[in-house]
């Protein structure tokens, strides 16, 4: 059904989907996020990592990742190749990926979120980050979505929602890092197979596995 929705064979669909619900938070690599926590180590964290010093300015925390997370989507990652979408589908994908919290993005919500999201560096890494993705599953390889009516926009928006509740689940999936202040390695191949295990081990707990309608 999913990949019928998208216009594509199933063996593209079961990369892509993936993919795009892997990008729901990509919204989370802004400064409107990371300066929730009123934490001057946070500022400094992100200065060594590369952030340039005019990136690093007040931000409006009010916006929620997830309205952020639709306008880079739109603007930045799913406009270009290897993961371009043609409008339409563009603009379902990135609205139904910035409302997995329940709420889909409004019209004068994007308009704020756009401001905050064009500052050059914060958009270089949330592109990188996505081609990271994207290598991962192998994307730019398979025949990309085509369309998206409204049932599987909300089919989509469902699963994401659902695989965000039991990916934020401790239980399951224990944190990578527990001390971000210390030098840590990490390999996103090898934290994709990790958590494809305790996906496993998630879903086979919770009851979803091993049975039939």
């Amino acid at each position: 059904y999913v990949a019928r929705a998208l216009g594509q064979p199933e063996a593209a669909a079961a990369r892509w989907v993936p993919f795009l619900a892997g990008l729901h938070d990509i919204g989370k690599v802004s400064e409107a996020f990371q300066f929730q926590v009123p934490d001057p180590e946070v500022r400094e964290r992100l200065r060594q990592a590369g952030m340039a010093e005019d990136q690093l300015s007040a931000p409006d925390t009010r916006i929620p990742h997830g309205v952020i997370t639709a306008v880079a989507l739109q603007d930045e990652i799913l406009c270009a190749a290897p993961f371009e979408l043609s409008g339409p589908v563009r603009k379902e994908v990135a609205t139904v990926l910035g409302g997995h919290h329940g709420l889909f993005p409004q019209f004068q919500a994007l308009v704020r979120a756009r401001s905050v999201a064009k500052k050059g560096t914060w958009r270089r890494s949330r592109r990188r980050m996505a081609e990271c993705l994207g290598m991962l599953f192998a994307v730019p390889e398979v025949q990309a979505p085509r369309c998206l009516d409204h049932p599987g926009a909300m089919f989509l928006a469902g699963l994401v929602s659902v695989a965000d509740w039991i990916g934020s689940n401790s239980d399951y999936f224990p944190l990578a890092v527990l001390d971000p202040a210390a030098d840590f390695s990490l390999d996103a191949a090898s934290y994709l197979e990790r958590a494809r295990g305790q996906a496993h081990q998630a879903l086979e707990h919770l009851g979803w596995l091993g049975w039939s309608p």
